[in-house]
């Protein structure tokens, strides 16, 4: 089977490819987290903002930012005296053109999303492995694997645990704390937050590191979105067996695109729970990594790395 005809038939039995001649991708902060010994009067920044008391076995404040821009960072930086970064939470829209009918932008936003369940898969290259993987999680409901279907535009993809190190999420926004978002402002968003001991393994400890942060380095792998899957190269494999490997691919690759092969070995289980008979059980119903290998999208990789490189710009002293 040629390289074309492998791209071909994963865009007909597969997720659907994302759309790059309709959308935009931007990349920005959702809020940054600091942690600092008392209140203190802060002058008028852009974004809401909000000071809780640490817990009891901690002393003093942490202070949320939601939106920042750089000037919000510089004022902070200045009166917190370049406080402890506590979290981030990065964010990546892709969002229809403005040259998009109004009366087509819902279906490119459902077409858009049906591509990401099935495409969007940043574990196999973080430091980390992630506690939480290839779970849907509905409003209200507890996360349940996704690697014998695609998610549906209702659901959310998680990745990774909240409070650990890392956890990425993609989802179709069309609310916002529960109340509806205005049509013209929906958007397919992907999110990875970091907490402090994900932060200090990428490089960032204060605030002011995220000035000049190279961003698109750090953090475009997290956002990763997969071409199309391909059987691994052994020369010892015969062609009957080279064939048998790639109708089981592209059987998997038609029931729950990424969802349904499995992680490098190097990291940990693939699980949602510490219960090792569903460990293995899910495990037996993965694609394994031996065999298979995900491809990275060039084209969404290029779109993302640059929103990332604006951000960096943006921020740049």
């Amino acid at each position: 089977m040629t390289s074309d005809s492998r791209r071909s038939r994963s865009t007909d039995i597969g997720p659907p490819p994302l759309d790059w001649d309709q959308l935009d991708c931007r990349a920005q902060f959702d809020y940054i987290k600091v942690w600092y010994s008392h209140k203190a009067f802060l002058p008028a920044m852009t974004g809401s903002k909000k000071w809780n008391k640490l817990t009891q076995r901690q002393t003093g404040y942490s202070f949320t930012l939601q939106d920042p821009i750089r000037q919000d960072i510089e004022i902070l930086v200045k009166h917190l005296k370049n406080p402890i970064l506590a979290a981030i939470q990065l964010r990546v829209d892709l969002k229809p053109k403005l040259t998009v009918p109004e009366s087509t932008r819902e279906a490119l936003l459902v077409d858009t999303f049906n591509a990401m369940a099935g495409r969007f898969r940043p574990e196999d290259v973080a430091l980390w492995g992630y506690g939480t993987r290839g779970a849907v999680n509905g409003t209200g409901q507890t996360p349940r694997p996704f690697h014998r279907r695609f998610p549906r535009d209702d659901e959310f993809l998680v990745y990774g645990q909240r409070g650990d190190r890392a956890q990425s999420t993609a989802y179709l926004k069309r609310t916002n704390e529960g109340a509806l978002v205005d049509p013209a402002e929906h958007c397919v968003r992907m999110e990875l937050t970091l907490w402090r001991q994900g932060l200090m393994e990428v490089g960032l400890n204060a605030l002011s590191e995220l000035l000049g942060f190279p961003y698109q380095r750090a953090f475009r792998k997290h956002f990763r979105i997969v071409s199309n899957p391909r059987v691994r190269a052994v020369k010892s494999r015969s062609a009957t067996v080279l064939r048998k490997l790639e109708q089981k691919m592209w059987r998997g690759w038609a029931t729950a695109g990424v969802g349904k092969f499995a992680i490098s070995p190097d990291l940990p289980d693939d699980t949602l729970n510490m219960n090792v008979r569903r460990i293995l059980a899910r495990s037996k119903q993965q694609l394994p990594s031996s065999d298979f290998v995900l491809t990275s999208d060039r084209l969404s990789t290029e779109k993302i790395g640059s929103a990332f490189k604006q951000l960096g710009r943006r921020l740049k002293v």
